[in-house]
């Protein structure tokens, strides 16, 4: 025989066997007989006089805090500054904020942003006493403001304000108490395209 005949003879008996198979499997499990279990019936709570049953809803959680950024012209980001951080306890900011902060005096003076105020924010993480954190807050944003003063920005530019440990996320998976220690800067007035 053939190589080709030999594999088609093969095929056909490879598939007899299997519907004889099948057939089989179908003789055998006509003898099977099949229990049905009922299962009990869900208990539900007793319904109020009236007949009607009362359906509790959960309170949903108060509405998170949303910020939304828009980019009207030219902004501090373009600055490419970041906010100074500073170590535990500390109103200095770390060293490498030092120059950021230089950086970012030498950019208020430009032309197209000698106009803008901006409101320093100070910040500590959620260690220690409240009063003691908002007066280390402030003293940061002081600091700050200092800094680009002593670089060449108008004191009347530049507004300091205070949030201690208020708004503080160290404690969240995303951040680190290291992430609340910093003095955030803040564009109060537009620039004119």
């Amino acid at each position: 025989m053939k190589t080709h005949e030999l594999s088609r003879t093969l095929k056909r008996a490879s598939q007899a066997s299997s519907r004889t198979l099948v057939a089989a499997g179908f003789v055998a499990c006509a003898s099977c007989s099949v229990q049905r279990v009922q299962a009990p019936a869900p208990e539900l709570p007793d319904p109020g006089a009236d007949g009607e049953y009362q359906v509790a809803l959960p309170q949903p959680p108060p509405p998170a805090v949303r910020e939304i950024g828009i980019d009207l012209v030219a902004d501090l980001k373009h600055c490419d500054v970041d906010e100074p951080h500073f170590f535990y306890d500390e109103a200095k900011p770390r060293p490498q904020a030092m120059p950021e902060l230089e950086g970012l005096a030498r950019c208020l003076q430009r032309d197209e942003y000698s106009e803008i105020s901006v409101l320093l924010v100070g910040r500590t993480d959620a260690e220690g006493p409240k009063e003691y954190n908002a007066k280390l807050a402030k003293k940061r944003a002081e600091f700050v403001k200092d800094q680009l003063v002593q670089h060449g920005v108008p004191e009347e530019r530049i507004t300091t304000m205070a949030r201690g440990e208020a708004d503080a996320v160290g404690q969240e998976p995303w951040a680190s108490d290291g992430y609340d220690r910093r003095v955030d800067i803040i564009q109060l007035s537009l620039v004119e395209p």
